[in-house]
């Protein structure tokens, strides 16, 4: 996530809005959430969230805009990698989960998109797993079983040394798959 708008950084506000929409529609007393954690311990949630436009569409939606790594949190056991971490508490009590992402190429693991894209669940310090970054991002999916779609925002991509600096590129394309190993495969095929 950044707070900096760059097309291919994140996802993209009208991806946002088209979600969030679908959703109040389809359930319309629904509680919805739409979040992010703060990486490598700078406050940037919010930024993004008004620079994207984001907390707009939120309130005309009626959807709450998030930063995870402000909330209240409980401890989790997410595996040998990770071990006991502490995570929003809101996370842990949802009874689902949408994936969105913004496939690009990414310096430390070579791609990412929807399984690298919940590294944001992770509210703070995500930067002490570098070494282990492999492993927790199978950690972290494996943990959150309660993922019902997964969205690639493929409208504006990157390639390069992302996932900050790379060259945004314009595709026009989303998937979506409820299989987020599958959506992940696809997008490295694309």
């Amino acid at each position: 996530m950044s707070g900096e708008v760059v097309p291919g950084t994140c996802t993209s506000p009208w991806l946002v809005r088209a979600v969030l929409e679908s959703l109040r529609e389809a359930r319309p007393d629904a509680q919805i959430w739409i979040g992010d954690g703060d990486g490598y311990s700078v406050r940037q949630v919010e930024s993004y969230m008004a620079n994207w436009g984001v907390d707009a569409i939120c309130r005309e939606v009626g959807a709450v805009p998030t930063n995870l790594s402000a909330l209240p949190t409980a401890e989790a056991n997410l595996g040998p990698a990770l071990g006991v971490v502490d995570l929003a508490k809101l996370l842990l009590d949802m009874d689902c989960l949408i994936d969105l992402a913004v496939p690009k190429t990414h310096c430390l693991t070579g791609m990412t998109a929807s399984l690298k894209n919940n590294w944001g669940l992770l509210p703070k310090t995500r930067y002490r797993y570098h070494q282990v970054v492999h492993d927790a991002i199978a950690e972290i999916n494996a943990f959150f079983d309660r993922f019902v779609l997964a969205v690639a925002d493929l409208t504006v991509s990157q390639d390069g040394p992302g996932p900050r600096c790379g060259m945004p590129r314009v595709c026009d394309t989303l998937l979506a798959s409820r299989d987020r190993v599958a959506l992940d495969s696809a997008c490295a095929d694309y």
